[in-house]
């Protein structure tokens, strides 16, 4: 069964695994945020930045930091940005830490610590909107600089924002709001992105300007693995020690990234490696029995994160089905079922399926995303579900759907004080006016109030 899963290497040996169980070549860095994390202890927060390319093991060196610190007695939780075509869902990364806080801490004592903010942040766990609550951001951010102050009072707490290249302006002012404003309280706060996707117009270079005048921000950058820690991480996933011939191409084609490695072992192509990472990932996902391969790229229309029963909404399967093909994927190591979820256990894994798919069946299954998302979806945030319905839609060339779901993502993210988001989305729906019939109608408001909505940040 392994040999079928991973395929044999060029020198007939099977790949125990797809990726390793031990952390190579990365104790230094590891240690550094570690030490800068668990000072948090102490009263006094940290912030630590963590960048390198895709691929390069953020998420893993994250894994562990997160474990020693809760060895060392702190609260973590993580918290991922959401990119949905050119767009980024609002406040994702807090959303998923405030959830995760929920499943350790219980609903009580997280309530309890919201205070009297509970009206303005409960919507972000997918509550009401309370008719008190304001539709500002600055109120918003002094109720969480709150909750995160009582947090560290109850217990030392770390917080993770993962990928924040893709984060919403309202995630990045909020972070600034923090990086200036928390300063005395038991919480580090460890942001990662990927340094690659930076471009020099990019978005994120301004509140990385203002998170770098902290004096005693630990700024961490990962570099390509070393050819010793290569073979390293090859020994780890194969029987044997692999060539000395091998390991030099694994070098020079990977450049030292951990991701590319494993998944360049894992193809095992006996013509030599690849041309292209996309090419080692499909190859490994089409030595996989049907209907897994078909089932993966149904799931990656839904993005990183993967809801199995949407899944099987989209997909036509039946639930057992996919249920069945998720499993199996995880076992090929190409997914990850943790607490809250399933997931890809990589971004490129979903791009390269992605990629991959026809562009009449990208269409046709964001339609029945789309659909689906048509139905409520419990614990889903409505600015989240709506932003999804807009990217399905237009996704699926819906225009009247597209214009429709961005006018109800702009409402439903001003609630939740997300203005920046609110404005993005009006935006969308002001290109779209002239495009679709009866847009009054479908907006609920006139090209003027529009206007004035898609102002307001």
């Amino acid at each position: 069964m392994v040999a079928a899963v991973l395929g044999r290497a060029d020198t007939g040996r099977v790949s125990r695994r797809v990726t390793s169980p031990v952390l190579i070549g990365r104790s230094a860095e590891v240690e550094a945020a570690t030490t800068a994390v668990v000072s948090a202890r102490a009263g006094r927060t940290r912030f630590v930045l963590v960048s390198g390319d895709a691929g390069i093991g953020k998420t893993r060196v994250m894994s562990e930091v997160c474990g020693r610190a809760r060895q060392a007695g702190m609260v973590a939780a993580v918290g991922g940005c959401v990119q949905m075509g050119d767009a980024s869902v609002a406040y994702a990364p807090l959303a998923e830490v405030l959830r995760d806080l929920l499943r350790q801490l219980g609903p009580s004592a997280l309530r309890e610590l919201m205070g009297p903010g509970a009206a303005e942040i409960r919507p972000l766990l997918g509550g009401e909107v309370a008719d008190g609550a304001s539709r500002g951001g600055g109120a918003l951010f002094e109720h969480l600089l709150g909750l995160l102050v009582r947090l560290g009072e109850r217990q030392p707490t770390l917080m993770v924002f993962e990928d924040l290249h893709w984060a919403d302006p309202s995630t990045r002012d909020l972070v600034a709001f923090l990086a200036r404003n928390l300063r005395e309280a038991a919480v580090a706060i460890v942001l990662t992105y990927r340094s690659d996707e930076l471009h020099r117009r990019h978005p994120l270079h301004g509140l990385l300007a203002d998170v770098r005048r902290d004096p005693d921000l630990e700024v961490i950058a990962l570099p390509g693995l070393g050819r010793a820690d290569i073979s390293a991480l090859a020994g780890e996933l194969s029987d044997e020690a692999l060539p000395v011939a091998r390991v030099d191409e694994l070098a020079a084609r990977s450049g030292g990234n951990p991701f590319y490695v494993e998944e360049l072992i894992a193809a095992g192509q006996s013509a030599g490696l690849p041309a292209s990472l996309g090419q080692a990932i499909l190859a490994r996902v089409s030595r996989l029995a049907e209907p897994v391969p078909a089932v993966l790229h149904e799931a990656a229309v839904l993005g990183v994160d993967i809801d199995d029963q949407l899944l099987a909404t989209v997909s036509h399967r039946p639930d057992p089905e996919v249920a069945a093909a998720l499993r199996e994927a995880a076992a090929a190591q190409l997914l990850i079922i943790g607490e809250s979820g399933c997931r890809f256990r990589h971004a490129l894994t979903q791009e390269a399926l992605y990629d991959d798919l026809l562009p009449g069946e990208r269409a046709r299954l964001h339609l029945a995303a789309d659909q689906a998302l048509q139905h409520e979806r419990p614990g889903l945030p409505e600015h989240e579900r709506w932003a999804h319905l807009a990217y399905h839609a237009s996704a699926a060339h819906d225009l009247p759907g597209a214009f429709a779901a961005a006018v109800r993502a702009g409402v439903a993210a001003e609630r939740v004080s997300a203005l920046a988001a609110a404005a993005a989305h009006f935006e969308t729906a002001l290109d779209l006016w002239d495009r679709v019939p009866d847009p009054a109608s479908a907006a609920g408001m006139d090209l003027a109030d529009l206007r004035l909505h898609a102002a307001r940040r």
